[in-house]
């Protein structure tokens, strides 16, 4: 009957140094460094343009805070959407390739080129190919 409260007891000893050695063990946070796309803030444009390669192009402008539809039909766009997209410009990635090889990319035949107009300035955004490996899309920013 010792025998067994000895064991009992060996073993309540072994499960509370392993629930405090896990409970108090530091946790080890995982840094990465973030790339951001660009400096820009969502207030810094008045105008978009979005180019399709087999499509006509979207031209949103802003006019007293408030986003109108130019192309390919004139109208009231929707405040939210507008903003969303360009929200691309508050993004950041935690990969910096380099721009020597755009095929390898899909950046040679974008998806999509989004273009960004303040005050005169125009800022493009290249969409290239989707990675669904890592659910993140490659894109060049052509300041």
């Amino acid at each position: 009957m010792k025998n067994r409260w000895l064991i009992n007891i060996i073993l309540l000893l072994i499960v509370i140094s392993i629930s405090l050695f896990l409970f108090l063990k530091p946790t080890q946070t995982k840094q990465t460094k973030q790339f951001e796309v660009s400096t820009f803030s969502l207030s810094d444009f008045d105008a978009v343009k979005i180019d399709f390669p087999s499509r006509a192009s979207v031209v949103f402008k802003k006019n007293n805070d408030t986003w109108n539809m130019l192309e390919p039909i004139k109208g009231r766009a929707d405040q939210f959407s507008v903003q969303k997209i360009i929200s691309i410009v508050a993004t950041s990635s935690s990969e910096k390739l380099p721009s020597n090889d755009l095929a390898k990319y899909g950046l040679d035949k974008p998806i999509v080129k989004l273009k960004l107009i303040h005050k005169g300035l125009e800022e493009e955004f290249i969409f290239g190919t989707y990675n669904s490996v890592t659910e993140e899309q490659y894109l060049l920013f052509k300041g």
